[in-house]
C-alpha cells in the first residue's frame, strides 16, 4: 500500500485512521472487529454466505464432509472470484475427511523425531496431549495466506526466489507476525517451518475471519493456519490498491509439506479427519481471496506422504537438509 502525508482538521484525521486501520486488516487477509455499526454491516453480508452455506443452528455447512470439503476447497480466483467446482476430492482426501483418525500421537511424535522436526515447531498437541475433555470438537482445517502487499508491477515469475524462500528472509520469522499471534494456531514460513501460536486445547483470544466475528460461538469449530505469501500489484498497474500477484509456484514444497503435516497433527487432536477449507470460500460474499494459487492436489499429496510414512516408520517424506 502507498503511504501518502495527508493533512486533515484534527476530527476528519481521526477519522481517517481509523479507516486506515480496517483497510489494513482487509489487505492482511484477516478481518477483525471494525466499529459496531461497520461490523454490523458486515455480519449482514456474512449471513448471505459465499459458495457454502453455513447453518448456525447447526454449527456445518451444508452436505456430507466430503461435499462440504469439495464446496470449500473449489478453484480460487484473483479477487476471490470462485472457480469450477470440485466434482471429486483428491486421495488421500477422498477417503479420510470426516472419518475417525486412527494414527496415534506417538506414531507422529515418532516421524517428527525421524525427520528432526523440533517438537517446539508442532506445538504441544501433537505428542502427548489428546483434545482435553472440556475443549469444543473442531471440525474444519483453514487454510490462509498472509497477502503481504511488499511489492509493485512483478510478474509470477519475477519474484527473488531465492530470498523470499530463505529462512533468514525477515517475513519468514516470528516478529513479523505479532498481528496473528491471538488468531491462529499455526504459521507456516516459506522455508518450511512453522510456529505455534494459540494452543489447540485454549480458546483463541481473537477472531480469524468474518464468521467468527458475526457468529462468536462458532469459533472453536475451526482452526487456522496461515501461509507466508509476498504478494505484488500487477506489472500493467504497479500503483494499483490491490496486490493479486504471487510467486510461481505459489507455496514451496516445504511448506506444503509442513502445512500437511500440521494437518496430520490437528486431526489426531481432534479424533476425526478435519474438513479443510480455504479461508475465501468462508468469509465468501466479502470477497476475500486467500488462500491465492493453493494447488489442493499438491497438498493431498503431501498428506498421503506423510501419512505413509507415519504408519511404516520410514522417513520418506521428510524435509530435505
Amino acid at each position: 500500500m502507498i503511504r501518502r502525508f495527508i493533512f486533515f482538521p484534527i476530527a476528519q484525521a481521526q477519522t481517517f485512521v481509523a479507516a486506515v486501520g480496517v483497510a489494513s486488516n482487509i489487505l492482511a487477509g484477516i478481518a477483525t472487529q471494525p466499529a459496531p455499526a461497520q461490523a454490523e454491516d458486515k455480519c449482514v453480508v456474512a449471513r448471505q454466505g459465499g459458495p457454502c452455506k453455513f447453518s448456525r443452528d447447526n454449527r456445518a455447512f451444508e452436505g456430507t464432509p466430503a461435499q462440504q470439503a469439495r464446496c470449500l476447497l473449489r478453484e480460487l480466483k484473483v479477487g476471490g472470484t470462485v472457480g469450477r467446482p470440485m466434482t471429486q476430492l483428491p486421495a488421500p482426501l477422498d477417503k479420510l475427511i470426516g472419518t475417525p483418525t486412527t494414527v496415534r500421537p506417538a506414531e507422529v511424535a515418532a516421524y517428527a523425531e525421524r525427520c528432526r522436526i523440533p517438537a517446539a515447531e508442532l506445538g504441544s498437541a501433537y505428542k502427548t496431549e489428546a483434545r482435553a475433555a472440556d475443549a469444543p470438537a473442531a471440525r474444519y482445517f483453514v487454510l490462509h495466506d498472509t497477502a503481504l502487499a511488499l511489492f509493485r508491477g512483478k510478474t509470477p515469475t519475477s519474484f527473488d526466489m531465492d530470498t523470499i524462500n530463505s529462512a533468514v528472509w525477515p517475513y519468514n520469522a516470528r516478529p513479523k507476525w505479532s498481528y496473528f499471534e491471538d488468531k491462529i494456531s499455526f504459521m507456516v514460513n516459506r522455508a518450511g517451518s512453522s510456529t505455534p501460536f494459540v494452543p489447540l486445547n485454549d480458546a483463541r483470544p481473537k477472531d480469524a475471519m468474518r464468521l467468527e466475528v458475526c457468529f462468536p460461538e462458532v469459533k472453536p469449530l475451526f482452526i487456522h493456519v496461515e501461509h507466508v505469501m509476498p504478494r505484488s500489484t500487477p506489472a500493467k498497474k504497479p500503483n494499483d490498491s490491490y496486490f493479486p500477484v504471487t510467486p510461481t509456484p505459489a507455496y514451496t514444497d516445504a511448506q506444503m509439506q509442513r502445512s500437511a503435516l500440521l494437518y496430520i497433527v490437528s486431526s489426531v487432536w481432534a479424533g476425526r479427519w478435519l474438513i479443510p477449507a480455504f479461508h475465501a470460500h468462508i468469509d465468501g460474499a466479502l470477497r476475500r481471496d486467500d488462500p491465492q494459487g493453493f494447488n489442493v492436489a499438491a497438498w493431498s499429496a503431501a498428506v498421503a506422504r506423510a501419512v505413509d510414512d507415519i504408519s511404516k516408520g520410514t522417513s520418506v517424506s521428510c524435509p530435505k537438509t
